[in-house]
């Protein structure tokens, strides 16, 4: 069950990120897992043995008539059959039947037993459980305390019964039955996250913490209903405590895009888990409000994530020039995108009219175009050196094949550009101390007083 992810950047990575261990194990089987037994096969000949058993009419009470025809029976079947009890309960209609195979269980109960209706009650969802699946977890739960008292995940399924207020009170004749049924159904699934986000709260528990104390799984139904609804409070604290969890659900269900956006728009860039928001990335492409996804997670989380992969593909390109990122940091606002082609160990920062390109050779400078000349020089360098490979946040930056050629005849540096003394297509600049301030004085020239 537990996914490594594989992803890896230059920047902030949290190991917890890594490897989720937040899966509870498989312990027991899943409703999935009722192909193993034969349920049918197993339900009729379990109903051919209770027709014959012929309880004694001069027994006081019905009880002493189970204790005394119905016992036997029950021990002499096999643990799978016992199993098969608990499946064919979940689905049982008949009042006589289920009470004769809860009498059976009472009789035979083993832990085992307990475990396989919480997770099938998981992995079904809350709006799926029958009454009468309900009604047995409730007895399995009590059975389960009466031999260990001190059994969390059995206490904690009885309180949540008793928040649910399960009960024998469906009508059997109503006309509106199924109606009913599907109410009730979907009230339960409503109670039963409501009571997990209040224990979480009352508890101050991790989602982690919380799927592992009550053997909660978190990629079944109701565990993922219980995570989405979390999630969905946009609650910088819950996402901050709980990053590999939400990993874990983006995961499994990458198309999310409500929880994506509360995540993003609750949390400051530095705060982002970056193998999560790579993923995201590499599933929907480049934050574009033109694709369905990031449409749907509207135009300030489109704002954020843009920035937040603008950053690292800054970060992977300059990696230890520090000084490089922060000198553009004062024109993030301005940076319609950054390219990074790994091939020609290029970057491009894409300013609207003005494009800054920084190549790998020229540490100390970066080069300022305007975008109608570079994309001249982009298609000309194109024909010359094949095929140009754009590089993004996710893949790592691969050694050149190709070189960025620059014309230093038509090159001025910024110094005489700014003060007016030349002009030409390309304007050099340099992160040296003193140079540095007429490269930011051009830039701010073009790019936030225009």
């Amino acid at each position: 069950m537990n996914q490594v992810v594989s992803l890896k950047l230059n920047t902030y990575e949290p190991a917890l990120l890594q490897t989720s261990v937040m899966d509870v194990k498989d312990l027991f089987p899943y409703a999935s897992e009722r192909h193993a037994h034969n349920l049918d096969t197993d339900k009729i000949w379990l109903l051919e043995q209770l027709a014959k058993i012929d309880f004694a009419k001069d027994l006081v009470t019905l009880e002493d008539a189970f204790d005394a025809e119905l016992v036997p029976f029950a021990f002499s079947l096999s643990p799978k059959m016992l199993e098969s009890i608990v499946f064919i309960l979940a689905d049982e209609n008949n009042p006589e039947i289920a009470n004769n195979l809860c009498f059976i269980l009472r009789k035979r109960f083993r832990p085992v037993l307990f475990h396989i209706a919480w997770n099938l009650i998981q992995e079904l969802g809350a709006e799926d459980v029958s009454f009468s699946l309900w009604s047995m977890m409730t007895l399995l739960s009590e059975l389960m305390l009466q031999r260990e008292p001190n059994n969390v995940v059995a206490t904690f399924v009885m309180d949540l019964m008793t928040a649910m207020s399960i009960s024998g009170n469906e009508s059997q004749e109503s006309p509106d039955r199924n109606d009913a049924q599907h109410n009730n159904r979907k009230q339960n699934e409503v109670d039963f996250i409501s009571f997990a986000i209040h224990y979480i709260a009352e508890n101050q528990f991790t989602l982690r913490h919380f799927f592992w104390k009550y053997e909660i799984l978190q990629d079944k139904p109701l565990g993922m209903k219980i995570q989405q609804e979390v999630f969905s409070s946009g609650s910088k604290t819950i996402f901050l405590r709980n990053l590999e969890t939400l990993a874990g659900y983006l995961r499994r269900t990458p198309d999310d895009a409500d929880v994506f956006s509360f995540y993003i728009l609750s949390l400051d860039v530095s705060e982002y888990a970056d193998t999560l928001n790579a993923g995201m990335v590499e599933t929907w492409g480049y934050p574009d409000d033109a694709l369905p996804f990031w449409h749907k997670t509207g135009i300030d989380c489109i704002q954020k994530i843009r920035f937040w992969v603008d950053l690292k593909i800054l970060d992977k390109h300059f990696g230890v020039q520090t000084e490089k990122i922060s000198f553009w940091s004062r024109y993030f606002n301005v940076i319609s995108k950054v390219h990074s082609y790994a091939n020609f160990g290029l970057l491009a920062i894409d300013c609207g009219d003005y494009v800054a390109v920084d190549v790998h050779d020229e540490d100390g400078y970066t080069y300022l175009y305007q975008k109608s000349f570079f994309e001249e020089e982009l298609s000309r360098q194109l024909t010359g050196a094949g095929q140009w490979v754009e590089d993004t946040v996710i893949q790592k930056t691969t050694c050149s094949i190709a070189f960025w050629t620059i014309d230093k005849s038509d090159m001025v540096d910024a110094k005489a550009y700014y003060m007016k003394e030349q002009s030409a297509h390309i304007i050099q600049a340099s992160y040296d101390r003193a140079k540095k301030l007429y490269f930011r004085a051009v830039l701010d020239k073009w790019l936030l007083e225009s």
